[in-house]
């Protein structure tokens, strides 16, 4: 959850940047005020796309812990100990090593026409798909078709693994419901009243409320992952957009100014829209997190066991 909030918070930083590391010379007519160089957009590119894809991992790593210790019932102990380091190595190296491959190596982060800040791109726009325009940096290379193809990738697998995870969340928390009303009910639905030793019938009392303290804990946990979920979702969808129209036109067989007139205004509105929801990320995690840690605090709780570390 730090990493995940951490890394959306530099990546939110350098959008909030702008033109501002961008060359002075940059050659789309911007209105904000352009300071930079070459290094200097190339260190915004890479803080907000490796921010980014980290976050990605970081969500699906959270999505897998919310699996194993509510489906498969895994301590969160043991889930920190084991598997959590592994994910967290590979949620943070695989990002870094294939942004610098792909795109730092290949002068393939630059400014674009239809984003304020420096992102993947050759320079000029589109420079590599027109044979009239030649390239000052990012030229020769498909390093851009390829990063957005491993993007787009990334992002169905990601979202593959929140489908998977919230049915399975989804199958746990009615499976534990199920299991409070078999201890609270008979088949007909009416109140158990079968037991009438003093003895049993405090321990049926007591497995009772340890069900429903359980059962609550599931439910607050549901919900806050289907928090991480929109969050996700909300944040994400437009990038998602505007790589689907870009690789699409890319294929198509209209001219190359046709397909400038096209993509730009799309891609500009997605930008727009982008600017605003990726800050708020941070924002609706906190808020997620927050949230169920206040109701879980005022639970009822087992006078034998805390069900939230059961």
């Amino acid at each position: 959850m730090f990493i995940m909030s951490f890394c959306d918070m530099l990546a939110s930083f350098a959008i909030a940047l702008t033109t501002i590391p961008m060359p002075k010379d940059v050659i789309y007519p911007f209105e904000g005020p352009s300071y930079g160089n070459t290094a200097t957009c190339e260190a915004q590119g890479l803080v907000y796309i490796t921010g980014s894809a980290i976050v990605i991992f970081m969500n699906g790593i959270l999505n897998i812990y919310y699996v194993c210790t509510l489906r498969y019932k895994m301590k969160a102990e043991t889930f920190s100990k084991f598997i959590e380091p592994i994910l967290l190595v590979m949620g943070i190296t695989v990002p870094v090593i294939t942004i610098i491959m792909i795109l730092a190596n290949q002068g393939l982060i630059n400014p674009t026409p239809y984003e304020s800040y420096c992102a993947d791109g050759s320079y000029p726009f589109d420079c590599n798909d027109r044979d009239a325009m030649e390239c000052i940096r990012g030229g020769g290379s498909n390093g851009v078709a390829q990063f957005q193809s491993m993007f787009l990738f990334t992002m169905v697998t990601a979202l593959v693994t929140l489908a998977t995870s919230m049915l399975l969340i989804i199958l746990t928390f009615y499976k534990s419901h199920n299991t409070m009303k078999e201890h609270v009910t008979t088949e007909d639905g009416s109140p158990r009243a079968d037991i009438t030793d003093s003895t049993e019938k405090n321990k049926q009392e007591e497995e009772v409320h340890n069900q429903e303290s359980q059962h609550n804990m599931t439910k607050i946990i549901t919900s806050q992952a289907f928090m991480y979920l929109g969050s996700f979702l909300f944040t994400w969808i437009f990038t998602v957009l505007s790589y689907l129209g870009d690789f699409g036109m890319r294929r198509n067989q209209y001219a190359s100014l046709i397909r400038i007139e096209i993509v730009i205004p799309t891609r500009l509105t997605l930008n727009c829209a982008l600017c605003y929801a990726y800050p708020d990320m941070s924002f609706l995690s906190a808020f997620a997190y927050s949230n169920t840690n206040f109701i879980t605090a005022i639970l009822p709780v087992s006078r034998t066991r805390r069900a939230v570390t059961s």
